[in-house]
């Protein structure tokens, strides 16, 4: 298990006020703040980018009108790994810049140079993302080893849109809160042998990345549980509908019986009694957790030695 692709937004400032103030003072001088800090916003973006195109091995991965993504690559020449990837644009008139970075592809030698990278383009250095840096995506994840995908079926409890696309299950739309899919990691990798992935995606702007790490979330994976499809064969059975093997592996239990939240109820019942085994969410959440505090920079006291923390930036 786990922590996939990250997506770290630094927010641009917001003039804050309330609307029925009449306090002109008070108005004027909010004012002159909220535009300073949304100088020195720009200025920053003006600054990271210079800093990129002049100092780094960059490649820019998408563009549009207003916005451009640069894939940053470590110096050496062997690995030629990327290291992060930086947006930086305005969209509808609101600047911002988005840092994206999969810890799990990084070595600790990566990470290293990420630090030092964050040095040159942040005044803060690292600690700039940790405390003003807001979550927009979060992957985390669980590997399972020698059980094929075609042997299993993810089952959400909720009432999330499930789709099931090229092998892929999908509990939840794309820019949904929370997505939970499941996906055969070896093809993807074109790797020998089974391994499934079970990922669960945050997407939310409303939650420091401070804040992530260190007081948490709720447990994404608490409300999804994972079932043999012989056991939903012989569920589907014991209704006498043989067509709801079908049904739920491609709309979901929530899907398959809507209109009908007897039914759902009972079919979920059923299905919880044939978890399979290593299927432990508390657990899983709990290994997360850990991970996550490998974020936390050593000044504010983290925990963990960086020299053995695997993510720690």
């Amino acid at each position: 298990m786990g922590i996939d692709r990250i997506v770290i937004g630094i927010p641009s400032p917001k003039f804050k006020i309330n609307n029925d103030s009449t306090d002109q003072a008070l108005i004027n001088e909010l004012t002159k703040k909220y535009v300073y800090e949304k100088n020195h916003y720009i200025k920053q973006q003006h600054y990271i980018k210079h800093t990129i195109l002049n100092m780094t091995k960059y490649k820019i991965e998408n563009q549009k009108n207003n916005a451009r993504c640069y894939s940053i690559y470590s110096d050496n020449a062997v690995k030629n790994k990327r290291l992060c990837a930086i947006t930086i644009g305005r969209n509808h008139g609101n600047y911002f810049l988005n840092i994206a970075i999969n810890p799990s592809n990084l070595s600790q030698d990566d990470l290293f140079e990420l630090q030092g990278l964050f040095s040159i383009l942040f005044n803060n250095h690292y600690e700039e993302i940790y405390q003003k840096g807001v979550v927009s995506h979060f992957e985390f994840f669980i590997d399972v080893s020698d059980i094929h995908i075609a042997d299993l079926l993810l089952i959400d409890e909720g009432r999330r849109k499930t789709t099931l696309f090229k092998g892929t299950t999908y509990h939840g739309c794309r820019k949904s809160p929370l997505v939970c899919t499941m996906y055969d990691k070896a093809a993807q990798q074109k790797l020998g042998g089974a391994l499934t992935r079970i990922e669960a995606r945050i997407n939310r702007r409303d939650i420091k990345f401070s804040d992530l790490v260190e007081n948490g979330i709720s447990n994404p994976f608490e409300k999804f549980f994972v079932v043999h499809k012989n056991s939903l064969q012989l569920i589907a059975q014991e209704w006498k509908q043989p067509q709801l093997v079908d049904l739920i592996q491609e709309l979901g239990v929530y899907g398959a019986t809507q209109g009908n939240p007897s039914a759902r109820k009972k079919i979920l019942e059923r299905l919880h009694e044939h978890t399979v085994s290593w299927w432990q969410p508390q657990l899983f959440w709990e290994a997360h957790r850990k991970m996550l505090l490998e974020f936390k920079p050593a000044f504010l006291g983290g925990s963990l030695d960086e020299d053995q923390c695997p993510v720690m930036l």
